[in-house]
């Protein structure tokens, strides 16, 4: 269903949009259902639920972004697994960044009104460097 190229922009469309730190946006890129587990964390839920957890993240931000080290399709290009590197910016520490490895699957929508809005996203990462830089919030 998904080319490699169509998938390799819509993996940088969705990471523009993160990485600009703007939680309104959030709609734009997640179903209105999505999941998401990051790490160890509890998980997060709808649209709401997704946009109220990344106000508190990007709240303690200067900048975040995400290089692309490897990208690979599953099922027609509708599984989407990322190996990446993380760079963290913080208001508190901003001298000092914190950049860690994460591996990120994504399960986008096929078809239908909510197409190509991930409706699925796991994160797997160490989170022990960035919760020190926040004082472990």
């Amino acid at each position: 269903m998904y080319t490699q190229e169509e998938t390799e922009a819509w993996i940088k469309g969705f990471f523009d949009v993160f990485d600009g730190l703007d939680p309104s946006r959030m709609p734009s890129i997640f179903t209105k259902t999505a999941f998401c587990k990051i790490a160890n964390e509890p998980n997060v839920v709808g649209i709401e639920a997704i946009q109220n957890h990344v106000t508190g993240m990007f709240s303690r931000l200067l900048n975040q972004s995400h290089k692309l080290v490897r990208l690979d399709t599953v099922r027609d290009g509708t599984g989407i697994y990322a190996t990446l590197e993380i760079t963290f910016t913080f208001k508190n520490h901003p001298e000092d960044p914190v950049t860690i490895p994460s591996l990120t699957y994504f399960e986008r929508v096929p078809k239908g009104e909510e197409e190509g809005k991930v409706k699925t996203l796991m994160i797997y990462e160490d989170l022990g460097p960035v919760k020190e830089k926040i004082g472990g919030h």
